[in-house]
């Protein structure tokens, strides 16, 4: 930032450049330089010199020119609310987003990062604003944003049951909205594996492969397939949207940590619904492998360095090469090494 702040200062050697256009060349790079430094998490001093520049910029152009420096300023405004929702401080990002929308009381990104901020704090407060939106292209996006930002501060107090049915509101709006599959994934973790039978259970402690945290068998497969639905669609663009929920990232993480850290396979949802287990071979020849249940034994060929498919008509308990347990679930494809 030093050296930028450096380069600022130097005067521009073109000399056959007409001055207005290096005028506004160069508050467009103090602009960029106010960006850097919101990036950089230097909030206040990236707001102020974007108010300064375009304060400059006031006494010496006009129009259409003026007008584009504008949008830049809330712009900065806009990233830095976004920041601010990306971090959980939703004190801040109400707060500047506020500030912003006394520069421009109609712009639409702010208002609906406001929302967001709001129900970060009052999910109810969230829902009434956001009621004069019902007939905007996106206000089913914003509907399960609100709705999945209650939902997790319902499951970070143990209130599962309100959380699920903030989810299942979130899904009506919209499904495939990374927040709402988050969200998912993260009560999943937290529910217990449907239709779990004492004898699986027993043989599972039996062979004692891994522990499950608090001896809970929960749904980690089903978790664990949506998150990486959402990792995989998560791109840069995604990540650079002004409205995406609160934590969104920061939430990702901690939920890879904390399946992985005790969790050995991995898992594939299955658009299709189906059961299934894929069992992967490194190194070694082509080798035979059975596997128990969840209804009858299974034997099944895989190849060096290959992997072999098994498609199952339920979820369950299954057992491979008789040393390695694996709950199956519905909609997911689980991996096991061998």
């Amino acid at each position: 930032m030093a050296a930028l702040n450096g380069a600022l200062t130097l005067e521009d050697p073109r000399a056959a450049v007409p001055e207005q256009q290096k005028l506004l060349e160069g508050l467009n790079l103090r602009m960029y330089a106010a960006s850097l430094q919101i990036y950089a998490k230097a909030y206040e001093q990236g707001t102020q010199r974007g108010l300064r520049t375009y304060a400059d910029a006031s006494n010496q152009v006009e129009g259409a020119e003026l007008d584009k420096l504008r949008e830049t300023l809330l712009g900065l405004y806009m990233q830095r609310v976004a920041a601010h929702i990306a971090g959980g401080d939703e004190a801040q990002a109400r707060a500047v987003a506020t500030q912003a929308l006394g520069l421009d009381a109609e712009n639409r990104t702010l208002r609906l990062q406001l929302i967001i901020a709001t129900a970060m704090r009052n999910s109810g407060d969230a829902r009434k604003a956001l009621a004069e939106w019902e007939d905007d292209a996106d206000y089913g996006r914003m509907r399960a944003t609100v709705e999945t930002a209650y939902a997790a501060k319902m499951m970070g107090i143990g209130q599962f049951a309100a959380a699920r049915s903030a989810i299942q509101r979130a899904e009506r709006y919209a499904p495939d909205l990374l927040e709402t599959r988050l969200a998912r994934a993260e009560l999943q973790a937290e529910t217990r594996f449907e239709g779990l039978k004492k004898r699986w259970a027993e043989s599972w402690r039996e062979m004692a492969a891994f522990r499950y945290p608090g001896g809970r068998i929960n749904q980690y497969g089903q978790a664990l397939a949506q998150l990486r639905w959402v990792q995989k669609h998560y791109s840069k663009t995604e990540a650079g949207d002004y409205l995406r929920g609160p934590s969104l990232a920061a939430r990702m993480e901690a939920l890879e940590a904390r399946i992985k850290a005790f969790y050995p396979y991995e898992a594939t949802a299955r658009d299709d619904g189906k059961t299934v287990l894929v069992l992967t071979r490194k190194g070694g020849s082509e080798v035979e492998v059975k596997v128990q249940g969840p209804r009858r034994e299974h034997t099944v060929k895989i190849p060096a360095d290959g992997s072999a498919e098994l498609e199952f008509g339920s979820q369950g308990l299954a057992v491979v090469d008789g040393r390695k347990p694996v709950f199956l679930e519905t909609g997911v494809a689980i991996t096991v090494d061998l």
